[in-house]
């Protein structure tokens, strides 16, 4: 591992920073296909009760070179019968089920002047792709959903499973009462005896197509008259919540509309919520599917599912119905080739969220998502030391693609300073062009630079490979002193961070702000060296000189700069600036009396929310006598991401001395999100007042169950052998995936060893639902449990999901690692 000095040039204190590394896995290639599928009909009979299907496909399509035989994806499909379709009826095909693939046998040569179709008749219990759940709050009623992403179709429909394929697609499925079926397109047909007939028209990729299958209730959501029909399907009761959840869908459809100067591409759009859905969202062509978390009404807190140590998400539960729905253009309209341009899909769906959060709630809420997304990418690459281009072709598992601070956080950071580089009118008519021109296609990054090449006369070369095609992120390092003889900052600037084989330092625009007594001014500069100089015009001492303030780079920025300085750029900057500035006096100077007045400054009313709640957050690091006035401040402020900010805060401090605090502010506290903070608080200064407080907050309703989580996440930290029993009724299947997940991790930190736990988990990985089986494979390796080995073989073996399968053998390579080192349990 290598390691690099900062530079001797900037005035910091030397530290040194760690190497950062690639990926290693396997090297991905464009898949090569034999046939160009035109049109897919499925007839299919879902049984609910026993969880099976029985279908029948017809794929109509061309060869692309001369063919005799072919194969299809087909995992754990139990195939009956092949027949070629022709002018004289059926024709009896060969066929050889292979591995996770079906092999055909034509009758004779076709070439790519023939058009075909194949009917292919089958059976399956499927346990991938295909899911069945029950809903927590009513054992009685089922649902089924599909999810195709990273080739999961295959499970429960013989199909190509590579994205590079389009086709336009029926759906005939036959169900029976009570349940209804949601799926791509328009509905041409709805019997009473529960048949659906629903087409899709436009080509769309594989992994779009769904089905939804359950007893819902549903309801229109009203909008502008050019916007398409708008219909919600929720879990029965829940009507109310999907009112208020959905309520600005018709507006979301309107902006990205024009933003992208690219109207909504689909005859519809379903936004259907399933309890026990896999993930959080997914962007099927013209139906969405979301996790049931998602509901809310107005006194749930923002964020898409319970967090008790952060006081502001990326992930709200508006904006993951944003980013579902800006996949409609970047994803399903124009879909990346495979899993490498996967950031085509992802990275813009997530700028497009931003987008929208700016919008709907303003320049200083977009400012807060970008510093809240930045820290947790740098955070993520701090921790791992794993770096990646945003196209990338070395990965085992689908989930390795997917990864939330590289795919999502860093791609949508990169988008808006492109977005800045370009200026916003470009950008919107290279987002236009870039749609129309690949519309119902597939994509690869380089359709998307010419794009930018062709349209604003911009060369982006330089753009693409620092950001597209290289990995990492640069570390800045700073420093400036006044020339008063010629009026003029001077601006060192070092790049520090390691350099990756391959690749050289980054090319940075950057605004630099200076401030005097009388004057405020930008000035733009370039970084594109190790080391460089500026002399910046300036005509008076500076009271401020902030680097990117405004906090546009995806960068790690460490400046050197006097006491004062930080002080004045912590009032007066940009909101990105003020916290920088905030965040290194708090780290560096916390027992200074003048920071306990900025601190107190900046919880007043006088400044936004994100500023009072950083202040907030930051004030726990102070001495707890002398920050009373802030606390009590903090405490009783009319937003409650401040009230959880400070008690999140709290936890680096004050012990028990800040537990009677801690106590009145749950006695007069009615957000159950600050709340369940303030459990969470508890449980790490003064846990033997939160082990008495936890039976009591168990009996409270809250949305998604949010206060038990909370619980369970405190009887986690308390990890007291007293509170197993009320621990494990919360493992049943009648809680949602989240409340469940939390009380066998509790259980976990609390006795490791209990042989019970080790059954329950092994239950779950072996037989539960999507969302349980994979966080209990990886406890089962995380207890070392042997018993789970021929289980998790054999789950391995049979699953039709790599990411299962993955994680099932970590699971396994951990238990047996831990046999060859100690005895066997």
């Amino acid at each position: 591992m290598r390691l690099i000095l900062i530079s001797q040039f900037i005035l910091l204190t030397s530290v040194l920073v760690l190497a950062q590394k690639l990926p290693e896995g396997t090297i991905h290639t464009a898949r090569e296909r034999d046939i160009d599928i035109r049109h897919l009909r499925l007839q299919l009979n879902i049984d609910m009760q026993k969880e099976t299907i029985e279908g029948e496909v017809h794929l109509s399509f061309t060869p692309l070179h001369p063919l005799t035989d072919f194969s299809l994806d087909a995992i754990n499909l139990d195939i009956q019968k092949v027949h070629l379709m022709t002018a004289g009826g059926p024709v009896d095909l060969g066929f050889k089920p292979e591995s996770a693939r079906l092999h055909i046998f034509l009758d004779h040569e076709y070439t790519h002047r023939d058009s075909l179709q194949i009917a292919i008749a089958y059976h399956a219990a499927p346990r991938d792709g295909m899911y069945f759940t029950e809903d927590p709050a009513n054992p009685d009623e089922k649902y089924c959903f599909t999810y195709g992403e990273g080739g999961l179709h295959a499970n429960w429909v013989p199909i190509y499973n590579g994205n590079d394929d389009k086709f336009s697609s029926e759906m005939l499925i036959t169900i029976g009462q009570p349940y209804r079926v949601i799926s791509n397109g328009k509905l041409v047909e709805d019997t009473p005896a529960g048949q659906y007939h629903w087409i899709q028209e436009k080509p769309q990729s594989n992994y779009l197509m769904v089905i939804y299958a359950g007893n819902f209730d549903s309801g229109m959501i009203s909008g502008p008259q050019q916007v398409p029909p708008e219909t919600y399907w929720v879990p029965k009761k829940n009507s109310r919540l999907a009112d208020y959840t959905f309520r600005h869908t018709p507006e979301m459809i309107t902006f990205y509309s024009n933003f992208t100067g690219s109207g909504y591409p689909w005859v519809k759009y379903d936004q259907v919520v399933i309890p026990g859905y896999a993930i959080g969202g997914m962007e099927h062509t013209s139906a969405t599917g979301l996790r049931y978390a998602t509901l809310r009404d107005s006194t749930a807190p923002e964020s898409s599912s319970p967090d008790f140590d952060g006081y502001h998400q990326i992930w709200t539960s508006e904006s993951l119905v944003s980013h579902e729905l800006a996949h409609m253009w970047f994803g399903d309209l124009v879909t990346c080739r495979d899993l490498r341009y996967i950031w085509l899909n992802e990275s813009f769906a997530t700028f497009m969220q931003l987008q929208w959060d700016k919008k709907q709630f303003g320049e200083t809420y977009f400012d807060l998502d970008r510093i809240t997304a930045l820290d947790q990418y740098l955070e993520y690459v701090n921790q791992s030391h794993i770096i990646r281009p945003l196209e990338y072709n070395r990965f085992d598992t689908p989930s390795e693609m997917y990864n939330e601070p590289h795919t999502y956080i860093k791609g949508a950071l990169v988008l808006h300073m492109l977005h800045k580089i370009l200026g916003d009118e470009n950008f919107r008519r290279v987002l236009h062009v870039y749609l129309n021109t690949f519309e119902y296609r597939n994509v690869v990054s380089t359709d998307f630079k010419k794009v930018i090449w062709e349209q604003t006369g911009r060369d982006p070369d330089r753009f693409f490979n620092d950001w597209i095609f290289g990995g990492g992120h640069p570390v800045l390092e700073t420093s400036y002193e006044y020339l008063p003889d010629v009026n003029k900052v001077l601006l060192r600037v070092g790049q520090v961070q390691p350099i990756v084989t391959g690749e050289g330092f980054f090319s940075l625009p950057v605004t630099i702000t200076i401030e005097t007594g009388t004057t405020r001014s930008g000035h733009k500069i370039n970084v594109s060296k190790d080391y460089e100089e500026f002399l910046i015009p300036c005509p008076d001492y500076p009271l401020m000189v902030s680097f990117d303030g405004d906090g546009d780079l995806v960068a790690d920025i460490r400046e050197s700069k006097p006491f004062q300085d930080w002080i004045y750029q912590a009032r007066n900057d940009a909101l990105a600036g003020r916290f920088r500035a905030l965040r290194h006096l708090v780290k560096n100077y916390a027992d200074d009396p003048q920071i306990l007045e900025l601190i107190r400054y900046s919880v007043g009313d006088n400044n936004t929310w994100p500023m009072r709640a950083e202040s907030a957050l930051l004030s726990g690091r102070l001495e707890f006598p002398a920050k009373q006035e802030i606390l009590d401040a903090a405490s009783h402020d009319p937003d409650y991401r401040v009230r959880k900010a400070l008690l999140i805060g709290l936890r680096g401090g004050p012990g028990k001395a800040g537990s009677q605090f801690i106590q009145n502010m749950l006695a007069s506290e009615q957000n159950t999100d600050v709340q369940g903070t303030a459990l969470v608080t508890l449980s790490f200064l003064d846990p033997a007042v939160c082990k008495a407080l936890v039976p009591e907050y168990l009996k409270k309703e809250s949305w998604y169950d949010e206060i038990r989580i909370a619980c369970m996440k405190a009887a986690e930290n308390i990890a007291d052998p007293d509170m197993l029993d009320m621990i494990k009724p919360y493992i049943s299947n009648r809680y949602n995936y989240q409340l469940r997940r939390a009380a066998f991790l509790a259980w976990k930190a609390i006795n490791p060893d209990d042989t019970e736990l080790e059954k329950s988990l092994l239950q779950e990985a072996t037989g539960g639902s999507y969302s349980t089986r994979a966080f209990s494979i990886d406890l089962l390796g995380d207890i070392y449990a042997a018993s789970a080995l021929e289980p998790l073989r054999l789950l391995a073996g049979r699953t039709g999901d790599p990411d299962v399968k993955a994680a099932a053998e970590e699971a396994i390579k951990k238990i047996m690692t831990a046999r060859n080192t100690s005895p066997v349990k």
